[in-house]
């Protein structure tokens, strides 16, 4: 996208944790989803080697394919302990 633009809603977001774990997630998903990068937990910063430093996280009450699902399958898209974050056109 031209600088200061808006990614379309083909790119892919790429969530890297320090787990090695890095989900490509649709833009147009990561907007309907209604995405947050959570850097507090009860009001309290997140320490890296927990959640921390930065959690990926949507409300998956809210997402109707989610929902239903067990919690375990909910959070997949969802990485914590997450550090870099690559939007790729």
């Amino acid at each position: 996208p031209p600088a200061g633009g808006q990614p379309r809603d083909a790119a892919k977001v790429v969530l890297r944790a320090v787990e090695v774990y890095a989900p490509a997630i649709p833009m147009a998903q990561v907007r309907t989803w209604k995405m947050i990068l959570a850097t507090h937990l009860d009001g309290q910063p997140m320490a890296l080697g927990g959640l921390g430093p930065l959690w990926a996280v949507y409300d998956a009450d809210r997402v109707p394919e989610m929902a239903g699902r067990p919690v375990n399958e909910r959070f997949g898209a969802c990485p914590w302990a997450l550090y870099h974050i690559e939007v790729q056109a």
